[in-house]
């Protein structure tokens, strides 16, 4: 740290690798599936299992969306979902 005359206030020397050096791994499973009732009318499912060494090592995340066609003629498509969504570790 300098004064506001360039000259030095402060001065932190740092020897070694420290403790902030860290190694992650994450691995994760997801499994989906669709049922469609008649033309118009599907809905989707699914589960996410997935885990860091660093971070949430057992996060589930359930997900659903739907898909509906109101007219016969299928030109109109209403869809929607939610779900439960992790961010990895920085």
């Amino acid at each position: 740290m300098l004064r506001i005359d360039n000259s030095l206030a402060e001065q932190i020397n740092f020897t070694g690798l420290g403790s902030l050096q860290a190694h992650d791994m994450e691995t994760g499973i997801f499994v989906q599936d669709h049922w469609e009732f008649g033309d118009r009318l599907a809905f989707d499912g699914g589960i996410r299992l997935s885990g860091q060494t660093l971070g949430k090592w057992d996060a589930i995340s359930p997900r659903m969306a739907f898909t509906y066609a109101p007219g016969k003629d299928n030109r109109t498509i209403i869809r929607g979902g939610a779900g439960v969504f992790y961010s990895v570790c920085p």
